[in-house]
């Protein structure tokens, strides 16, 4: 049990990282299962330019600020902190992501893109959006999004083997990360330890974890995570670069 790997990750920034999407995306290929990328857009629409993906189910969740969707099926969205949005991208879906801060605030966005492979290729295109804030407000683990059978999240996942669970800790909150074949953490605000482990995370940091049983994690300061269940690792399909 424990982490199998633990490293700052200077391609997943902390808060006030001058990175952003326009000059190149900052990812985590997660052995092939998930790929993930956290973005800082500095200034209003600055983004990702419209690109298209198929076969795959992407996630977004806004750390910061705010960030404008959309897409070629008609849907479009200002995405905020603690809504989870997922998008199906099926036979074909192209999309576009920009901070929609107003520009006189001067506000950067920072955003957490995770692409997930189907399990079933050609699925209709699909789109759901859910608020989360009520649920993270008493610091438990929120399960955000799931397709595992008879496991429901907040939004589906047409991935029956994966699950992404999400929570925000005051300082010297606690929760536990079930136990998982795999398991990949991220922490993109604050300070976490991992109860029986010499391992703290900081803003920008992530683990993975292989057979390992529940994990007890302990906030230092008030710290958001996110934690993906992983029941399988399948090679994740080809997926359009940012």
């Amino acid at each position: 049990g424990g982490p199998t790997a633990r490293a700052p990750n200077p391609r997943l920034p902390p808060p006030g990282a001058d990175q952003h999407a326009q000059g190149g995306h900052h990812a985590e290929d997660f052995d092939q299962f998930v790929d993930f990328a956290a973005m800082l857009l500095p200034f209003r629409g600055e983004g990702l330019d419209r690109h298209r993906h198929a076969d795959v189910e992407i996630l977004t969740w806004v750390i910061d600020g705010a960030v404008e969707h959309r897409d070629s099926h008609g849907n479009a969205s200002v995405l905020r902190p603690g809504q989870i949005q997922r998008m199906t991208a099926g036979t074909g879906i192209a999309h576009s992501e920009r901070n929609a801060m107003p520009r006189a605030s001067h506000t950067p966005s920072r955003v957490v893109q995770m692409w997930v492979a189907t399990d079933t290729p050609g699925l209709t295109p699909g789109y759901a959006e859910v608020d989360l804030t009520d649920d993270l407000a008493d610091g438990r683990l929120v399960l955000a999004a799931s397709g595992r059978p008879g496991v429901a999240g907040a939004v589906s996942l047409a991935n029956r083997y994966s699950s992404l669970h999400i929570a925000r800790l005051a300082p010297g909150g606690r929760c536990e990360l079930p136990a998982a074949p795999f398991g990949h953490l991220y922490v993109p605000t604050g300070h976490l330890a991992l109860t029986g482990a010499d391992t703290a995370l900081v803003a920008g940091d992530a683990a993975r974890f292989s057979g390992t049983r529940a994990t007890e994690v302990i906030a230092v300061d008030a710290t958001e995570l996110l934690f993906w269940e992983m029941h399988a690792q399948p090679v994740l399909s080809s997926v359009a670069p940012l």
